[in-house]
């Protein structure tokens, strides 16, 4: 909703120019015949096609699209689907080739970042900027770029945070995770690994990316990721390492040789705890066989406070879109209230989260109804996975490639530190 001055006087020239106006049209009307207008006799507004590339054919979109073309049915919303992994990549490619997409949604930070030093995305700011205070803000801050413009808006967004099977943990007779330290979390997947071969169950999974290590390690010891010194990772690949070591999760070089997905590890009952995000509630809520919930993401000891990472995903205008205005009236439905019931509805975690949205979110059959997951929701801090700068694409492709050297032991954590120091400098300073 936009913010509106009201001034008497020019409220009244413009009710007179509109009467005006009317006056002028039915004499035109009467001299001609009837007028067309632009949509045809009876003044209907003209139809359009708004192209929205989409991945992996999300029901987030076509609920939204759906909700929206009811309201305007003038407006088709075209989607053109695309395999996930492949997103960043084809998004990129189809935009300098001059594919007429409108609306674009932007799968993570390094996409949107890349878009915008492109000058490929239409900017936001002044339609953020006259947004209702309440809902500037929270994620919507984490795409105010260097230049403090804003070229997309948040429709959901995710956090980390710990996923655990309750139906385990009570077999083990141990109780549910709460508030744990990296150390107590790796002591406790000790406690709950057993078996071998086919049948090992792991006291926890750690999913291939780097962002539960290295982006989690940033955001609690209070560094960024933007940096030529990356000596504070050392402890949190430390203990990942020995929990590799140990046995309590599974080898990342046979995570990777087996393409193992994290869904089949946690639901099948593979694993016990999982750091996952938190668009995954909506997923198990709708197919787990078993009794889950989520806690917060264990913390470095002696912090002192609860602090996870994430990223929004976002919505945002192709520079070159034949519907611009349309395009935003769009995004402007998708991000606000209506949006975000849509989103709650259907588990996602959308970005305007009020009290009202999480009950909404919170009554999807299957979700976890213990105050410990709703209270999972309001962590002390959440920092972005990887902070936004000129290099924030080539750093993630750095760190993704280093975090795979160092898991499957090709580097120690010294050697690959010191490579993060080597690339990520001479990036920075080129």
């Amino acid at each position: 909703m936009f913010k509106k001055e009201k001034n008497s006087f020019k409220y009244f020239l413009g009710v007179m120019a509109v009467f005006a106006l009317l006056l002028l049209t039915a004499c035109d009307n009467d001299d001609n015949g009837g007028g067309t207008g632009n949509g045809g006799g009876d003044g209907a507004p003209e139809e359009i096609t708004l192209v929205m590339s989409i991945w992996n054919a999300g029901v987030e979109f076509t609920s939204l699209a759906d909700a929206f073309m009811a309201e305007h049915p003038h407006i088709n919303i075209e989607m053109i689907d695309i395999v996930s992994a492949n997103y960043q990549e084809r998004i990129i490619t189809m935009l300098a080739g001059g594919e007429t997409l409108d609306i674009i949604p932007i799968i993570d930070m390094p996409l949107y970042v890349s878009l915008s030093e492109l000058g490929q995305l239409k900017n936001l700011t002044d339609f953020v900027n006259n947004l209702d205070e309440s809902a500037q803000g929270g994620v919507l801050d984490f795409l105010r770029l260097e230049n403090g413009h804003y070229y997309a808006m948040p429709y959901r967004w995710h956090f980390f945070a710990l996923f655990y099977n309750k139906d385990m943990f009570d077999e083990a007779g141990i109780p549910y995770p709460e508030h744990l330290t990296w150390e107590e979390y790796a002591e406790l997947a000790a406690q709950l690994t057993s078996g071998t071969g086919a049948e090992k169950i792991y006291g926890a999974h750690l999913h291939t990316w780097w962002s539960i290590t290295a982006g989690v390690a940033a955001a609690q010891t209070g560094n960024t990721l933007i940096t030529d010194d990356f000596s504070f990772l050392a402890d949190q690949y430390e203990l990942v390492r020995q929990m590799q070591a140990d046995e309590s999760i599974m080898d990342f070089g046979g995570i990777l040789a087996a393409e193992v997905g994290y869904r089949p590890r946690f639901e099948l009952g593979h694993a016990a705890m999982m750091p996952m995000g938190a668009w995954y509630l909506g997923e198990l809520a709708e197919r787990a066989e078993f009794r889950w919930g989520v806690a917060p993401l264990p913390q470095i000891a002696g912090s002192g406070e609860v602090v996870s990472i994430g990223a929004p995903t976002s919505l945002g205008i192709n520079i070159n879109s034949n519907h611009p205005e349309e395009a935003l009236m769009f995004i402007e439905f998708a991000t606000g209230p209506q949006g975000a019931r849509i989103i709650s509805e259907i588990g996602n975690v959308p970005a305007l989260l009020t009290d009202e949205i999480l009950d909404i979110y919170f009554s999807v059959d299957g979700m976890p109804q213990d105050d410990l997951t709703r209270r999972t929701f309001n962590p002390d801090r959440i920092e972005l996975e990887i902070q936004t700068s000129p290099h924030t694409g080539e750093i993630d492709q750095i760190l993704g490639q280093t975090h795979e050297l160092i898991m499957v032991g090709e580097l120690t954590i010294e050697e690959g530190i010191l490579e993060l120091n080597r690339r990520v400098g001479e990036l920075l300073n080129r």
